[in-house]
């Protein structure tokens, strides 16, 4: 069985308003169909039986799928239960420990090649921190002005897409990097991403020339940090947005702790700027 349902923004304040209602009949009915239809059992699909799907998996806080190597068991119940994508985090410090250049892909590239073949998509979210080139700063993100840094970064990523190139095609630019914390000068933070991130797509589509790109994940829903990076020509190499709805408010800072609902009429013409091509105004 194989349930796929989409709901647009367009749809929430009329689904709200019916509380729900037909919605949770609908899904009732869905899964007693299967029920009496299946010997009273629920059937899914294999991932590699669905061509496209809107569930998967994420890594947030470590690499598990580069960490070592993944049993085979477990690429089997992730084939099994119908999941088609995994995010994977690719840590810069995980891969390159020191400041040589030697890059641990080995694990990676095991694992990659068991989840294509399950007919798993991986989407790689790599990492622009590393101790070894900022051992005063260590969450600091990499900056053009950081000149060594900057230039073992762009190396990185260039390895990362020649090595991984086989089993990946899907980027996403960094991780909430609307966190500003995570940047030495607070007052450029728009601008210093959408250098870095620019910088980022040109290095990894010079390897990979299927390659595409995701606005990095943003923490929230960050109207004006995602207006700003259209507005800086961001939608000119990117074609998908990341949004995580789900970190605690009380972190956001001021201005920009927007509901779902409060954000749906800019965060809907912030989307149609990008599915346009346009970079913004």
């Amino acid at each position: 069985m194989a349930i796929e349902t989409r709901v647009h923004l367009d749809d929430l304040p009329g689904l709200l308003d019916r509380k729900l209602t037909y919605l949770f009949l609908l899904f009732l009915g869905l899964l007693l169909v299967p029920l009496v239809t299946n010997g009273g059992q629920i059937r899914f699909k294999r991932s590699d039986q669905i061509p496209a799907s809107s569930i998967g998996i994420a890594e947030t806080h470590s690499s598990y799928f580069g960490a070592s190597p993944v049993g085979d068991d477990i690429i089997a119940k992730l084939n099994a239960s119908g999941v088609k994508w995994v995010r994977v985090l690719l840590p810069w410090d995980g891969v390159e420990v020191d400041t040589n250049r030697v890059y641990r892909f080995r694990d990676y590239k095991a694992n990659f090649a068991k989840l294509t073949s399950a007919g798993i998509t991986i989407y790689i979210c790599p990492g622009a921190t590393n101790t070894a080139y900022h051992p005063r700063n260590p969450n600091q993100i990499v900056l053009p002005d950081s000149l060594r840094a900057y230039r073992a970064w762009l190396a990185f990523l260039k390895a990362s897409a020649d090595t991984l190139k086989p089993w990946v095609h899907h980027w996403e630019l960094t991780n909430e990097p609307n966190i500003y914390g995570q940047w030495l000068d607070t007052t450029a933070v728009e601008q210093d991403y959408l250098t870095i991130s620019r910088a980022a797509a040109d290095t990894i589509r010079s390897r990979d020339p299927q390659a595409v790109f995701s606005l990095g994940g943003l923490s929230l829903i960050d109207i004006p940090f995602l207006r700003a990076c259209l507005a800086g020509g961001a939608g000119s190499y990117v074609t998908k947005v990341g949004i995580h709805p789900y970190r605690p408010l009380a972190r956001a800072r001021p201005g920009y702790h927007l509901l779902l609902l409060e954000a749906q009429p800019p965060l809907r013409q912030s989307l149609r700027l990008l599915s346009a091509g346009d970079p913004g105004s």
